[in-house]
């Protein structure tokens, strides 16, 4: 049997644990020289899940980890009872890239929204801080009668913190509700409307409802017969023949009247012309001059009475178009033209 070459063995493991060192080093070095920042938070809440190692995310991406967790009255001397959390963050990936982090610069940030709350990784349990920016005046930051040592981010509430505020204030109002007295002004309201059911003749409303329907059958079948008696289309189309004429006839004494006056008044300048050129001769009696004087006031009668015949003209094919409205509307609409609008409709039982 072969003896086994003990310094092979050692020399074999000296060599994995040198490579395993080396390989410790490089993965691990970026990470132990990485700048990064410490800052603190406050919570009011319970923080039960949260331990020193847990991770600091931004959006899914851990940018940190908690560092410390403490009770604020054990760091400084105050009467608040906060739970004190510090957590170390990587400076490049989330704050900036400039050698150092100033409190202005996370102070503008605070202002800008950044917030710190508790979240909590599926159905393990197991919580972080998440690193968001939320609506700062929702957000407000804790009261703090100290200076922190470190830069301090406010906390928000999560949102299991949430939902349970608002559950809590739903059960709240649920105990202020008088669920007892509200079930009894239901149950009486219901045996009343059943008292009022059973003494309410359903069956003689039905029959009135029945003769109503019967006696506005008769009402329609009269008031057809009587449309129908009266003749309506006849005496329809014998008004829209006879406005038509009428149309015809202003139509046709619209012009012969335009002529009238344009051949009146271009008389009355021919006599004027003509009294003019006798007057000048010296031969005819002064009648002439009465005649002239009777054809200027004839002139001047035609001349005043000129815009009161174009009114007239006017009307005369108003009256027209409204005769041919009239007709129209009576044809379509009989029963509203010989009877005038129905009645208001009036629900059963309603007022009047």
């Amino acid at each position: 049997m072969r003896r086994p070459n003990y310094f092979k063995i050692g020399l074999f493991v000296l060599s994995a644990a040198a490579i395993l060192v080396l390989a410790i080093v490089a993965f691990g070095v970026g990470a132990l020289f990485e700048k990064q920042v410490i800052v603190e938070t406050y919570f009011t809440t319970s923080v039960q899940g949260l331990d020193i190692g847990s991770p600091v995310k931004f959006r899914g991406v851990q940018v940190g980890q908690v560092r410390e967790m403490s009770v604020v009255r054990l760091a400084y001397p105050t009467r608040h009872r906060y739970v004190l959390v510090r957590m170390s963050l990587k400076k490049q990936a989330f704050l900036g890239t400039g050698e150092q982090v100033t409190r202005a610069e996370i102070r503008r940030e605070v202002d800008a929204g950044l917030r710190m709350r508790l979240s909590f990784q599926g159905v393990t349990g197991a919580a972080y801080i998440e690193v968001d920016y939320l609506d700062p005046e929702r957000n407000q930051a804790l009261e703090i009668d100290w200076q922190p040592q470190y830069p301090y981010i406010p906390a928000a509430p999560s949102i299991i913190t949430r939902i349970t505020d608002a559950v809590d204030g739903i059960l709240r109002n649920l105990d202020k509700l008088n669920i007892e007295g509200i079930a009894t002004g239901l149950q009486e309201t219901l045996s009343t409307l059943n008292r009022t059911l059973q003494q309410a003749d359903i069956a003689a409303i039905g029959s009135q409802a029945e003769m109503l329907l019967k006696e506005l059958r008769q009402t329609n079948g009269q008031l057809a017969a009587k449309l129908e008696s009266l003749r309506v289309e006849p005496l329809l189309a014998q008004a829209d023949a006879t406005l038509d004429q009428i149309g015809g006839l202003a139509q046709r004494a619209e012009a012969p009247l335009q002529d009238f006056l344009q051949s009146s008044a271009q008389a009355s300048q021919n006599l004027n012309l003509l009294l003019e050129q006798l007057n000048s001769s010296n031969d005819l009696p002064a009648s002439i001059s009465h005649l002239r004087q009777v054809l200027t006031r004839l002139d001047r009668l035609l001349y005043s009475q000129q815009d009161e015949i174009e009114t007239t003209l006017q009307n005369m094919q108003e009256m027209s178009e409204n005769f041919r409205s009239l007709s129209e509307e009576a044809r379509e609409n009989p029963s509203g033209v010989l009877f005038g609008a129905p009645p208001p409709r009036r629900s059963p039982g309603g007022e009047r």
